[in-house]
């Protein structure tokens, strides 16, 4: 797609969101950044002072908070061409150590969250049909995670639906485009540590950088692709579960082993 005049990105004010962000801006686009953090939203304005942007409190779990700060991105900004889900949280932990309210938390903004975040834009992107809906899933919509089960299932979800919508676009034979994002690993908040949980330090080579994670999103969605992977380690994972997913299986263990007995399976995984 062209550059888009008007971008919306949720989940905008920290991570991969915040250097979307920037990078739309930079590219001369008007930006509308939806999160539910006020004091996040109030540094991303100082650093990025423009008229092109505006920061609104928004809850994506919540159909109704969505709907009303789509109402106010047309109000203020127009219709936009380029909405981008971008929202996610994580817990991590034994499943059976996770509240069934935590579970609940995820999978509402992860996955609800995309679904309300996607019928606002449809709704919006009409008369006449334009634009692009950009859903970010993770790797582990497609690879699953251990000790993730809350995080990996909404992914899980997010890809599915957004899978499923592309076919139906496609069927009506509709302008109007549904995008597939799915990073690896990436230094934002989710990956830090949690509950006796962290990742292994001597893998941090590993991580992909949160700007140029931004970048390669946009390149993709400017190139027309309909599923992008950023991150090398994502694009590695992606293939080896399609190519090894035994030995992708096994080595899952990097990331959660706390010593040589437990990542070569001769005790199980202790974690809190």
């Amino acid at each position: 797609m062209p550059t888009p005049e008007m971008v919306v990105v949720t989940g905008g004010a920290r991570g991969i969101g915040r250097s979307l962000v920037r990078a739309y801006l930079e590219a001369g686009a008007r930006v509308s950044a939806l999160d539910a953090a006020e004091s996040a939203l109030q540094d991303l304005a100082k650093e990025n002072p423009s008229e092109k942007l505006i920061t609104l409190v928004c809850d994506v779990s919540d159909a109704a908070s969505v709907e009303a700060a789509a109402t106010r991105v047309v109000a203020f900004m127009g219709k936009p061409d380029l909405w981008i889900n971008n929202a996610g949280i994580s817990v991590l932990g034994a499943f059976e150590d996770v509240t069934a309210a935590d579970f609940d938390r995820v999978w509402r903004v992860n996955f609800q969250g995309v679904v309300n975040g996607t019928r606002a834009a449809l709704t919006r992107m009409k008369e006449p049909e334009r634009g692009v809906v950009c859903n970010v899933a993770s790797i582990n919509g497609l690879v699953p995670a251990p000790f993730m089960s809350a995080y990996t299932a909404s992914k899980h979800a997010v890809v599915g639906f957004t899978r499923a919508l592309q076919l139906e676009l496609s069927q009506k034979q509709s302008p109007l485009r549904v995008v597939l994002v799915c990073p690896g690993f990436v230094k934002t908040d989710i990956m830090k540590g949690h509950e006796g949980f962290e990742f292994p330090k001597w893998l941090d080579f590993a991580v992909g950088d949160v700007d140029r994670t931004a970048r390669e999103i946009v390149e993709g969605l400017a190139s027309g692709s309909d599923e992008i992977i950023p991150t090398w380690n994502g694009k590695a994972m992606k293939a080896a579960s399609r190519l090894a997913p035994a030995w992708l299986a096994r080595s899952s263990r990097m990331l959660t082993a706390r010593n040589w007995k437990e990542f070569l399976g001769l005790k199980p995984v202790s974690r809190p």
